[in-house]
């Protein structure tokens, strides 16, 4: 009675792998497509070492371009960092809080953002509990000419709140970038009461500066707690790209992606707590393994600090490393990353690899349990509905528990039973060498036939 439900079940679960084959070439085909690299700097690290080095910025930028490097990433000022640069000065002994803006523009340019993020903007002060923002004058506290009070504005929100708030990049690291050749890549953090309107002024107002790819900051991304879909739709509408940083824990970054059926793209990064316990050579095979293993496209490259006499050299010589292991001649290319083309898989590829892993279980089930063939038909198809809604529904988290099913499931029948593919119970004669030899090598392919199938 056994032999017809495995006759079956093998029929399926080669059904089932001429599915996943077919998934396979498409995927294939999409990504010798999609071969260019983009490597990030980030600007306050290339900036910094320019500057403890004593060389100019622009001389330092070209030099790192000439190593392939394709952008910059800028982080967003808040006012708490425009306060320790010295654009900003505040005079907390008054009630309420005055803070004294070093120039009209850079005025301008906090009220902005801190309208784009939905906070009120009032002409003047209407009460305490508020914060003043005025146009400084030539010294701090001196009055303006004609006895004048100078341009300003007040929100109703104290300045221990305010503070940490985010009110856009710095226009002049932009240029900056731009006049170097480079391509700026914005980092902002989410903020709190984020919704469709407000995300859709900051995004826009990062498109107006020349903005294509945004990697946020921080622990979460646009849409955390439930506005998945609006942040998505954002993305979309704005024609901006989100950038999810692989093994980067952001929350909300997978469901975002699941809302963006796929269309962001997907960064490699090392954190300056890992570059620490990492040395040179370690950091370099993490983003050669990530451009060409796990078709990563973006590699946001922190840059060695303490790194010797020549700094700047070392670090040049660290990115040729990277982009030449990369590239390994011709293979790779680098530039603006672009978006991978739409897989289009058929729903039904997707069920029959469904069948094929939950036949491969049904197979496993014949050959370790002494279990009836209703039974196993029973636990084969409950198998084989739950992981078709993992790899329909389920989005990346269900493709990966299918995924590892799979590699659980058919290495196992590989090594239970050598003669899954018809070649016998051989019996392995010790005293005969080129028995044993040929044996061995037979039991080698088909496990591995076996494993690869799974």
């Amino acid at each position: 009675m056994r032999r017809p439900l495995s006759s079956v079940l093998s029929i399926l679960v080669a059904i089932g792998c001429f599915a996943a084959l077919y998934a396979s070439i498409k995927r294939f085909s999409v990504e010798q497509h999609n071969r260019r690299v983009e490597l990030v700097l980030d600007y306050a690290e290339a900036s910094n070492l320019a500057q403890l080095t004593g060389h100019p910025v622009e001389a330092t930028l070209a030099r790192f371009k000439a190593a392939h490097v394709t952008s910059l990433a800028i982080t967003e000022d808040t006012l708490n960092s425009l306060e320790l640069q010295g654009q900003i000065h505040t005079q907390q002994w008054v009630d309420p809080v005055t803070v004294s803006v070093s120039s009209p523009e850079t005025l301008a340019r906090i009220k902005k953002g801190l309208s784009d993020k939905g906070i009120p903007i009032l002409d003047a002060p209407t009460g305490r509990k508020q914060t003043v923002f005025e146009a400084a004058t030539d010294q701090i506290g001196e009055e303006a000419p004609d006895n004048r009070q100078p341009d300003g504005f007040a929100v109703p929100m104290e300045w221990s709140n305010l503070r940490n708030i985010g009110v856009g990049l710095d226009p002049d690291s932009i240029q900056t970038t731009k006049s170097a050749g480079l391509k700026p890549v914005a980092r902002i953090a989410n903020f709190s009461g984020a919704n469709s309107t407000t995300m859709r002024s900051v995004l826009l107002r990062l498109k107006s500066l020349g903005i294509d790819t945004v990697i946020f900051q921080g622990l979460e991304v646009f849409g955390y707690r439930g506005m998945y879909k609006e942040a998505a739709q954002t993305f979309e509408s704005t024609g901006l790209h989100f950038g999810q940083v692989e093994f980067g824990k952001q929350k909300g970054d997978e469901q975002l992606g699941i809302k963006l059926k796929g269309n962001f793209l997907r960064v490699h990064s090392i954190s300056d707590a890992e570059m620490g316990a990492l040395d040179e050579t370690e950091a370099i095979e993490r983003f050669v393994r990530a451009a060409r293993e796990r078709n990563i496209r973006v590699c946001y490259v922190r840059l060695l600090t303490t790194v010797g006499e020549n700094p700047v050299d070392t670090n040049v010589d660290y990115l040729n490393q990277i982009s030449h292991r990369i590239a390994r001649g011709s293979e790779m290319g680098f530039g603006e990353a672009k978006l991978y083309e739409d897989l289009a898989i058929p729903i039904a590829i997707n069920l029959f690899m469904a069948f094929g892993i939950g036949s491969g279980f049904g197979l496993l089930l014949i050959n370790t349990l002494p279990l009836r063939d209703r039974s196993v038909v029973l636990l084969t198809l409950v198998t084989t509905c739950l992981l078709g809604a993992l790899i329909i529904v389920g989005g990346e988290s269900g493709r990966r528990i299918a995924a590892f099913a799979a590699s659980l499931t058919f290495p196992t029948l590989a090594c239970l039973k050598r003669d899954l593919l018809g070649l016998g119970k051989t019996a392995l004669v010790a005293h005969e060498v080129s028995e044993s030899v040929g044996f061995a090598i037979r039991q080698i392919i088909s496990s591995s036939m076996v494993t690869g199938i799974g």
